[in-house]
């Protein structure tokens, strides 16, 4: 699987298809709503993956009044509106319509796909302890206004399918957190932060293997995880050449231009 990209195009879609259900359920929002086929979640404005419009098949008759629809519902809430466009993305000219209607591209995400590599689990909590959460504050700040959204999230997660990991450097300092979601066959790795100070040292490496050996102790046999190309090369290095994966394919959103919306 360590081709840059997967199989064909049906078997493409078949994976994409599971693993955005996956990635769905790995980062539940607190609201979600349907329309004619098309997922509508919120999470309180933080991370666009619960916060936008996921448009799978099948699709609204009348595109231009579902937009419209969705519109509404994100600004209901003081949110802008996002769709997260995928190879599965329906209809096939969204993007395009989206386009005309105003709506700015933003970002591109590769999922990336492979066996489970070799490696120890890690220590696991089926919650965030206390000592994660501080890490996790330290290392990346979130703004107070998202804070209560983005623990909201960790605690929805299933309890079962959830290991929060943490590596320590040999003086008990934290080094890198993590958690993996299991679900099924497929084990996927998120929010993977290393201590700036701490960096180039291995620390990520051994808490990526620790976490993904973890879930093939519940029965995964597939890893997964996302990687934001242009800011984040060295990782999507690694897993590319040290852990043999392959990249299945990418997502990008479309957000509303309207400044007057709250970041989604």
């Amino acid at each position: 699987m360590a081709a840059a990209r997967i199989l064909d195009v049906v078997t493409d879609n078949v994976l994409v298809t599971r693993l955005e259900r996956a990635l769905a359920r790995a980062w539940p929002a607190a609201e979600v709503d349907r329309m004619d086929g098309w997922e509508l979640r919120a999470a309180g404005g933080h991370t666009r993956r619960a916060n936008s419009v996921n448009p799978f098949s099948p699709h609204p008759a009348d595109l231009v009044a579902a937009v419209g629809k969705c519109e509404r519902w994100y600004r209901e809430r003081a949110l802008r509106p996002v769709f997260r466009l995928t190879p599965i993305s329906n209809p096939a000219g969204l993007d395009d319509r989206l386009a005309s209607m105003g709506y700015a591209e933003d970002g591109g995400t590769w999922v990336m796909v492979g066996s489970i590599p070799d490696g120890a689990a890690v220590e696991t909590t089926r919650s965030p302890s206390e000592t994660w959460l501080a890490a996790r504050g330290a290392w990346s700040a979130l703004s107070a206004e998202y804070e209560a959204a983005w623990k909201g999230i960790l605690h929805r997660i299933s309890g079962d399918s959830v290991g929060f990991g943490l590596v320590a450097t040999p003086t008990g300092v934290p080094a890198a957190i993590g958690h993996a979601v299991v679900d099924g066959d497929l084990v996927g790795l998120y929010g993977l932060i290393v201590d700036p100070r701490l960096r180039r040292r291995g620390h990520g490496e051994r808490l990526s293997r620790g976490l993904l050996a973890w879930g093939r102790e519940r029965g995964a046999t597939t890893a997964y995880l996302q990687v934001h190309e242009p800011t984040s090369a060295p990782a999507m290095a690694m897993y590319e050449g040290k852990f043999g994966m392959g990249r299945a394919y990418e997502y990008r959103y479309r957000q509303a231009a309207n400044r007057q919306d709250a970041p989604g």
